[in-house]
């Protein structure tokens, strides 16, 4: 459950945001209002409003940053500078999902320092959020030619850490089966709708701004489960109903359970192919920000209810609740039970006094599932065996993306780390129903990027898995590696990619430097006699600089490379893909 307190401001009142999430401070949303002084404390909270005549410079905002997403150019890596806010912060990618530069999510960590940083671009829309403890600072799509900037502080709630109301296990008399957790770790794509009321819109920017508000929502639930080490990943989908089953005492537990049996709402749940549900309501139930009612995965009661104004950033509702319907808890003894309200347990606590999303009674939050490996800022425990948060999500998130079938082609991503710097990447595919575009059978595509737009990207590999090692690449550098997944029955193609780096295990480093070393290289001539031995085992072959330039490439026969006379002297790097989906990496020179 969670707490808020209600801060209201000249026309604006800032939009942030559980099972159950009481409410006792509030930042509230955009609310059309008149300004209250005494209510606003322009210490901890700063309001810039920026307006201009001209609809198409709704980046006005983002003039601040530098323009978008051009920054993203620079090895994906780029400085940070808001004026009076933060100056010349390097901000290290955690992911980039690049589709066209209308179309892009990126996400990233602050390089030692505490914070981290989430940009999306959708259509004509682009929103921004910047945490660097203990302020964040929105960039926020409004109606027509507005962009608002906002910077508001994060300050700890004063009261109990942990503690469960009543409501959490009262107003419900339904069973209780346990859906167990896979035993498998996979990786998957959860489909989630949320249901707009006409109430909670009228707290929104214009619905063509919506999706992409949304999607800054997402990506922030994404970063929590990359940070927590959850292989999932949330897709968010938006429809619109006017909700009015509401109790008359106004419980919001009683609402959920009215939510679920409504035929309409599971209509519409079906028509969008939905694995999870939440009504986005203003109905403003006092004591909570959102609710599911029951911790299970179960395809029948995978809905929840969440208040407008407390969906994302400093609250967290919606990843909050979300958490609750893969079995994740507030906190409980070891063993499960019974509820004990002085034991953090799975909402974790850092030993800087965060806590992590699951936590039912105070902030700041961190963007994390408590986990025994996945550490916050490289360094604090954000769990531990017992407390183990994220692995209920990574055990159970195959089964929750498995509540609906899907309309639409659904590719994820795993990778094992196998040695030091190997890695073997698998694709998991969802198929859509027939008579859907995304049909199998399937052709797989690897690629590698520095850039992480992929404007230099250079194929490594066929099939549907490979083995890979980032080390004999770019050193102990970061880059980007996608697979494209493309149907050969309608030619429906679709792509995810992760970022990857070398490891600085023993050797690692020595490794990937090693080709400055001509005795560690093989000659162009030997390098012939590898490829020609089974010419007909190839599908193709690149070369490209050590800087990973790209200097030619072969896909359609295989011609000698002594043959080709434009390759000046120097170290050479080439990749060799087979028709089996196998590929190899080789130095070479040329003199």
């Amino acid at each position: 459950m969670k707490y808020s307190h209600r801060i209201t401001f000249v026309f604006f009142v800032i939009f942030f945001s559980f099972h159950s999430r009481s409410n006792s401070q509030n930042n509230s949303f955009i609310e059309y209002i008149n300004y209250n002084p005494e209510q606003f404390n322009s210490s901890t909270n700063q309001f810039i409003q920026y307006k201009t005549t001209d609809s198409g410079t709704l980046q006005y905002c983002f003039a601040i940053l530098g323009k978008l997403p051009d920054f993203l150019n620079d090895s994906a890596q780029f400085q940070l500078n808001i004026p009076g806010f933060i100056t010349n912060q390097t901000i290290e990618p955690m992911d980039y999902q690049f589709t066209n530069d209308s179309n892009y999510t990126y996400s990233g960590k602050f390089v030692n320092a505490e914070g981290w940083f989430t940009a999306i671009s959708e259509g004509k829309t682009k929103s921004m959020l910047v945490h660097a403890p203990p302020y964040y600072m929105q960039f926020y799509p409004l109606k027509a030619d507005t962009t608002l900037c906002i910077k508001f502080s994060d300050n700890p709630v004063g009261r109990p850490a942990c503690d469960i109301g009543e409501s959490e296990n009262s107003a419900s008399n339904e069973d209780e089966p346990q859906f167990g957790c896979a035993n498998s770790v996979c990786a998957s794509v959860i489909k989630i709708l949320l249901l707009i009321t006409p109430e909670a819109e009228t707290k929104l920017p214009d619905r063509n701004q919506i999706p992409g508000l949304v999607k800054q929502w997402t990506e922030n639930i994404n970063t929590a489960f990359r940070n927590s080490l959850i292989p999932h990943r949330i897709e968010t989908v938006v429809d619109y109903y006017n909700f009015t089953n509401y109790s008359e005492e106004g419980y919001i537990t009683e609402d959920v359970i009215n939510l679920r049996s409504s035929p309409q709402v599971n209509q519409i749940r079906n028509d969008n192919k939905a694995d999870l549900l939440f009504l986005i309501t203003n109905q403003n139930y006092k004591t909570f920000l959102g609710h599911v009612v029951n911790e299970v995965v179960d395809p029948n009661r995978a809905m929840g209810i969440i208040e407008v104004s407390y969906i994302d950033a400093p609250d967290y509702t919606y990843a909050h609740e979300l958490g609750h319907l893969f079995e994740a808890h507030h906190q409980r003894k070891t063993g499960g039970s019974p509820p004990d309200p002085q034991d953090c347990a799975f909402a974790w606590k850092t030993s800087t006094n965060q806590y992590t999303i699951m936590n039912s009674g105070q902030r700041p939050y961190i963007m994390h599932y408590s986990d025994l490996f996945a550490k916050y800022n490289s360094s604090i425990p954000t769990g531990n065996d017992i407390n183990n948060n994220a692995g209920k999500i990574r055990t159970s998130g195959c089964t929750v993306a498995s509540h609906r079938s899907e309309n639409n082609l659904q590719v994820s991503l795993l990778g094992s780390f196998i040695s030091c710097g190997s890695y073997f990447l698998r694709t998991f595919i969802r198929q859509p129903d027939l008579g859907f575009i995304g049909q199998p059978p399937y052709t797989y595509v690897w690629e590698r990027s520095i850039t992480g737009d992929f404007s230099d990207a250079i194929q490594i590999g066929i099939g549907p898995n490979i083995n890979y090692d980032p080390c004999l690449v770019s050193g102990v550098r970061y880059h980007f590696v996608r697979v494209r997944v493309t149907s050969l029955t309608d030619g429906y193609s679709t792509m995810v990619s992760r970022k990857i780096k070398c490891f600085n295990c023993p050797n690692a480093q020595a490794h990937a430097e090693e080709r400055n070393t001509k005795g560690s290289l093989i000659s162009l001539d030997q390098l012939n006699g590898i490829i020609f031995e089974n010419p007909d085992l190839i599908h193709s072959y690149t070369i490209f600089a050590v800087d990973g330039r790209r200097i030619e490439e072969w896909n359609k026969g295989i011609t000698r490379i002594s043959e080709f006379n434009s390759i000046p002297i120097g170290i050479y790097i080439c990749h060799i893909i087979y028709k089996n989906g196998k590929y190899q990496t080789l130095k070479f020179y040329h003199e």
